[in-house]
């Protein structure tokens, strides 16, 4: 398809501001680090009258608040809202019970709020992100020529989630990463693939974003190589992707092209893209083990997959998808589910990378049971990689004092 025929057809401001008030100032840092991560300007309060005075100066166009604030409860806010912020979208979020939660947002709505959703405390990383990424921070329009001209002219670069190694128990230490696409625009600052990647999934731009990345993570590497760490890198490959029976060859020359071997990169392909088309999905994974790279399957738990299927292809890691990791300090069901998965794993002589880890108990739990890799905000957001240098240096140095806290 012509690069100039596709439009992501969008409206309004370029960014949002966006208010947190809790009166807990943990559950405001940690919120508005999920935010800024995802792009928004963030304001926080901690208290009823400044969180006013906030709204009336700051003017944000989501907020994220909690429920029962001492002195003012949640629904005298909600009318406040309505009064000084018509129009902006609303996330609520409290210990109450989801019933409780659900009449408020309900009482929010008849009032006339955007109401964008409830969040039960303990907050899931997950659920906020996907409510502020719904609560879009950029509302402009974007072209496919546009996107093309990005990827061409270096915009498209990744940002790096580390995933650190849990065994032996708690080590902590991380030497590996995983690629995330980002579009660092002139103009819009950072975008985060919810505002772009659909665009290249409609026209013929996967491909070179693709590409894209895999160039950005090769000089990565070798930046990082220069500072004395030796990293490997995930790229996620979209399913789209996996009928392309010459995508080895293209990422094996470029991987040479820039001196990096190919077990310094690693192919991660999710459940259901292996499903759709199993013969060239095997032919083309066989081929991406034979050159080297190192294959990892993402989201696993979530498809349709047979653990014949599982057996065949050449894969040397599953990824627990974030679904039940999430759950897991809560749910029996979901620690059996984790603990059988790492167990199948390791008879089919695979390493287990759990996806989504948000606390200390979730880490806690997956060491002890044996899972191998834990990747989530609790580890790392994803950061430049720039900025990996110092926090690796920091968490690998310091790996015996973060075993003693573990």
């Amino acid at each position: 398809m012509d690069p100039g025929n596709g439009v992501l057809g969008l409206t309004g401001p370029a960014f949002k501001r966006l208010a947190v008030i809790d009166d807990d100032p943990g559950v405001c840092k940690f919120v508005s680090r999920i935010a800024r991560d995802l792009g928004f300007e963030v304001a926080t309060a901690t208290q009823s009258e400044k969180f006013r005075r906030l709204c009336r100066e700051f003017k944000p166009a989501v907020v994220v608040m909690d429920l029962g604030m001492p002195g003012v409860d949640g629904v005298e806010q909600l009318r406040f809202l309505v009064a000084e912020l018509n129009g902006a979208e609303v996330i609520l979020m409290s210990g109450f019970d989801k019933k409780v939660l659900n009449s408020a947002r309900q009482v929010g709505e008849e009032l006339g709020l955007s109401m964008k959703g409830v969040l039960p405390k303990p907050i899931s990383v997950d659920e906020l992100e996907k409510m502020l990424t719904t609560a879009s921070h950029f509302e402009g329009s974007i072209s496919a020529r546009e996107l093309a001209s990005a990827i061409e002219n270096g915009e498209i670069r990744p940002h790096f989630q580390p995933k650190a190694l849990l065994q032996p128990a708690y080590s902590r230490q991380v030497n590996e990463v995983e690629a995330l696409v980002r579009w660092h625009h002139p103009v819009h600052g950072l975008l985060t693939p919810d505002k772009f990647l659909p665009l290249a999934e409609e026209t013929d731009l996967l491909l070179p974003m693709t590409h894209a990345v895999a160039i950005a993570a090769c000089r990565q590497i070798l930046n990082w190589d220069a500072a004395g760490m030796s990293m490997a890198v995930a790229i996620n490959i979209a399913p789209q992707l996996l009928v392309n029976l010459s995508l080895p060859d293209e990422i094996t020359a470029l991987a040479a092209d820039h001196g990096v071997e190919c077990s310094r990169l690693i192919i991660e392909i999710t459940e259901a893209g292996v499903m759709a088309d199993v013969a060239r999905a095997m032919d083309i994974l066989t081929r991406f083990r034979i050159k080297g790279f190192l294959l990892s399957l993402d989201d696993f738990g979530t498809g349709f997959s047979s653990l014949i299927q599982l057996y065949r292809m050449p894969f040397g890691e599953i990824k627990i998808d974030r679904s039940f990791v999430k759950d897991i300090s809560v749910n029996e069901e979901a620690r059996v589910i984790v603990q059988a998965t790492i167990e199948l794993a390791h008879r089919l002589d695979l390493t287990a990378c759990a996806e989504g880890v948000e606390s200390l108990e979730d880490l806690r739990f997956l060491s002890r049971i044996g899972c191998d890799k834990a990747q989530g905000y609790f580890i790392s957001k994803p950061i430049p990689g720039e900025e990996m240098r110092d926090f690796v240096r920091a968490r690998n140095d310091d790996h015996e004092t973060l075993l003693k806290k573990a």
